[in-house]
């Protein structure tokens, strides 16, 4: 007998994802690249070299932008995470290829968050500091959750969420 359940994503959701994500990643560093000699021009005349402060300043706000959209992106990525729920607990997949495996105790409350309609997010006492910033996205809360899509088809959905309403033990 089975005694656990496994949510996968479709792949065809999963495929669109991944290459949105490397076109967010080109247009990030096509931004970033045009961005330095547009910030280095403003600071001196054309054809002379820029002050020191003015290319700190360039390079500065270029590693700003390519870190909030990075964050972006790392957000982006798991915002379709497969996973498991069994007897235990919960089997997170973190990042697309590692494995976080989480009781049921951890499990805080079930929040649908209000301008993301088709998304639940499961709060939890403990993940990866990533999921804190998704806690503070959608879940307005400063604890680290897990987002379930509809994306992953509604009765799965549906029965995902139930096994989870079920199953937690410190449930709100």
């Amino acid at each position: 007998m089975r005694n656990y359940v496994e949510f996968t994503y479709p792949r065809i959701y999963k495929k669109i994802l991944f290459a949105s994500i490397i076109v967010m990643f080109v247009i990030t560093i096509w931004v970033a690249a045009g961005l330095v000699p547009i910030l280095l021009s403003l600071g001196g005349q054309t054809g002379t070299p820029a002050r020191p402060i003015d290319t700190l300043f360039a390079s500065l706000l270029v590693a700003f932008i390519l870190f909030c959209f990075s964050t972006v992106l790392v957000i982006q990525l798991n915002s379709a995470q497969d996973f498991v729920l069994s007897e235990r607990g919960l089997h997170l997949q973190v990042f697309h290829f590692w494995w976080r495996e989480l009781h049921w105790d951890d499990v805080l409350e079930i929040k649908d968050p209000w301008p993301h309609p088709g998304l639940t997010a499961v709060v939890l006492t403990r993940l990866t500091p990533l999921h804190r910033l998704l806690g503070v996205v959608y879940a307005f809360t400063d604890r680290p959750v897990f987002i379930i899509q509809v994306a992953l088809g509604v009765e799965e959905y549906q029965k995902a969420l139930g096994i989870i309403r079920k199953n937690a033990v410190n449930l709100r």
